[in-house]
């Protein structure tokens, strides 16, 4: 075992045996059902089946409060078995599971090392992680040399790093194999958010941690696997150990004082995880349309399905997107803060036809001068 898993385990397994000394654990667990049910805060029945639009009623309290969990346990045991994960956490939003964990895991001891580029929860998290600031390191964006000299000055037992597998904002790639090997070198913890990837990479959607363990080894690590981009549904997952949901369970508070998702919620997400492993088809076409469009635009930034297009100014990246708006293509101007220099975000997706594609293409080599 990895020397950073064995100190993290070490303080997981000790926070939730104090927490079970003093009567204060909590459990996901299954009560018999009652006929007065006194335990959610749906004060006018508005959530109930009878009156909600849909045969399993809305959200009516956190999950820690409701007497049934089956539903909720059985589409995190099947997402844990799709990524190949032990256990899976399911989440109301991708934000509440990354600001989540990255808020309570280190349990003030041990190093963090992020990625600059990542997103906003993740950062959210690791500020207001309890540890002190100045064992939270931006690392360059996937600058492998800068972070391994931090690493390996780093005297701490317990180091994490984290990233994201397909970068939202630079549209590249995480590189997971490099990202693994140092890891095990330096006996550090990978935490992975796979928000951009799941549903579309990997095989069979599974996201880029499977892609690059089809060819080596992959070590233990931590994942993120928001459901609202790729796989068409919402709220999001944290994978890893069966201890490491017991913690968050007990530990982590956007999701001990959320409200569940409803189960309609959780019925279509099965339902997209069926579909999801049957779209190689759209997967393999997206994958076309991300080639083509790059072969034929040397100026595109990223990799995939993200694609970017750098711009000199705001009032450039505004007026782009307005003159692509008017050709009937909508894109995304991001500008500073949210990232350093602004430029159009392209997002792919296989509804697009080579036609749609060529019209892009012709509209943003017109727009070239302008960029």
């Amino acid at each position: 075992m990895l020397k950073g898993w064995q100190a993290l385990e070490e303080a997981l397994e000790s926070r939730l045996h104090w927490r079970e000394k003093k009567g204060l654990k909590r459990s996901l667990e299954e009560s018999p059902p009652c006929p007065i049910d006194l335990t959610t805060n749906d004060y006018l029945r508005l959530a109930s089946p009878e009156v909600y639009a849909g045969p399993h009623g809305g959200g009516r309290a956190s999950r820690l409060l409701l007497p049934t969990q089956k539903d909720y346990l059985t589409l995190e045991k099947e997402f844990s078995e799709f990524v190949g994960q032990e256990a899976a956490l399911y989440f109301s939003s991708g934000y509440a599971a990354n600001f989540g964990l990255l808020s309570c895991l280190s349990l003030h001891k041990g190093m963090i090392f992020y990625d600059e580029q990542c997103h906003a929860s993740l950062r959210d998290g690791i500020r207001l992680n309890p540890l002190p600031r100045s064992h939270k390191k931006a690392f360059p964006h996937n600058d492998l040399t800068a972070l391994g000299a931090e690493l390996r000055a780093s005297p701490d037992s317990l180091k994490m790093i984290v990233v994201e597998s397909l970068y939202s904002m630079s549209g590249l790639r995480a590189p997971l194999s490099e990202l693994a090997q140092l890891a095990e070198e330096t006996g550090a913890i990978l935490i992975i958010d796979e928000a951009h990837a799941i549903g579309v990479l990997g095989p069979r959607g599974r996201g880029l941690i499977h892609e690059v363990k089809e060819f080596s080894p992959f070590p233990p690590h931590i994942a993120t696997y928001p459901c609202g981009k790729g796989l068409g549904g919402g709220g999001a997952f944290v994978c890893g150990s069966a201890l490491l949901k017991d913690y968050l369970v007990n530990e982590c508070r956007p999701f001990i004082y959320s409200t569940s998702p409803p189960i309609e919620a959780i019925s279509h997400l099965r339902r997209q995880l069926k579909r999801c492993s049957l779209q190689d088809e759209r997967r393999l076409w997206l994958k076309k349309l991300s080639q083509t469009l790059r072969a034929e635009l040397p100026f595109a930034r990223g990799e995939d399905h993200i694609v970017i297009i750098q711009t000199k100014t705001p009032e450039t990246t505004l007026h782009a997107k307005h003159q692509l708006a008017a050709k009937g293509i909508a894109v995304q101007a991001i500008n500073p803060p949210t990232v350093k220099e602004s430029c159009l975000r392209l997002c792919l997706h296989s509804n697009l036809t080579q036609a749609d594609l060529t019209l892009l293409i012709s509209s943003l080599k017109e727009l070239r001068a302008l960029l």
